[in-house]
């Protein structure tokens, strides 16, 4: 769907609402150490487009976030399955319908990943809109922990490996919206998390100067290496990618099915993340 072609773009009321609820909910105690924190044009309230031309227009520009769970490396599913509840119930505040909606591009990440310079999802360049332009939605304020080191030199496996689990956690937050709306996107952003899980071993072994051309390959190495990393996930993955009738079948047991499939495999690629934070602490990728 496209804001103002087959959907009516929010107003500027509409983001507000949108974020009070999201606000009022995470800083609930059943939230504890969940923190949002927005920045950019819309923290900036550039809203006069004559004035500031790249600035905030509401109805048309994305309100950009960051989502800090509070654990190291492996995020609490029970909690992040109660945002994306929040999700909804933010969207149902600004119109009971669910005919408006806030483009809300936000990054899931935990605190752990903000504290490690090979990790964080943010680059070195994005430290003057946190501490400059930025509001903290609900507390805690991690700010001043976070560390930033990457640039342009990083491993190329790492840049992809940061990506994937981005957009993984991004898709299980805004799944259950996405179930109120359209299962076949609840579905299309299902199969991307399965195949960036898929990813990996081969992304990490790469990193740890181990590369092998299959990412279903060397997985007895990658076992070597992390022997603490459940791999029952990443094995049902290729199961699954191996017969298409099952994952078809899949699809069409229900959301209940899917997203315990899509829970574990997200956690394999943080439980992965964690296992070679954990080995080399000190390694600089």
């Amino acid at each position: 769907m496209v804001l103002g072609y087959d959907e009516p773009r929010p107003k500027k009321e509409h983001y507000q609402k949108f974020f009070e609820t999201l606000s009022e909910e995470l800083n609930h105690e059943w939230f504890n150490g969940v923190s949002l924190l927005l920045y950019g044009s819309f923290v900036r309230e550039d809203y006069n487009p004559k004035n500031n031309p790249s600035g905030f227009v509401a109805g048309r520009s994305d309100a950009d976030g960051v989502l800090i769970f509070p654990e190291t490396y492996v995020t609490n599913k029970e909690t992040l399955k109660d945002t994306s509840d929040l999700i909804v119930n933010a969207h149902h505040a600004i119109d009971p319908s669910f005919n408006t909606r806030i483009p809300f591009q936000v990054t899931v990440t935990d605190l752990a990943s903000m504290q490690d310079k090979r990790f964080n999802p943010y680059p070195w360049d994005f430290k003057p809109f946190f501490e400059n332009e930025c509001e903290v939605i609900s507390e805690p304020d991690y700010r001043p922990t976070f560390q930033y080191n990457r640039d342009k030199n990083t491993h190329p496996s790492q840049d992809r490996l940061i990506w994937n689990l981005r957009k993984a956690r991004q898709g299980l937050l805004f799944s259950q919206y996405h179930l109120t709306q359209d299962y076949t996107t609840f579905l299309e952003k299902f199969n991307k998390s399965l195949e960036a899980a898929s990813q990996v071993p081969k992304q990490i072994l790469s990193m740890t100067g181990h590369p092998t051309n299959h990412k279903f390959s060397s997985l007895e190495t990658f076992a070597q290496e992390f022997p603490q990393v459940n791999l029952e996930p990443f094995n049902h993955i290729q199961w699954l990618f191996q017969h298409p009738p099952n994952l078809d079948a899949l699809y069409k047991s229900g959301p209940k099915e899917v997203l315990e499939t899509w829970n574990k495999s997200l956690t394999f690629m943080e439980e992965s993340i964690k296992s070679f934070a954990e080995k080399f602490s000190n390694k600089q990728i």
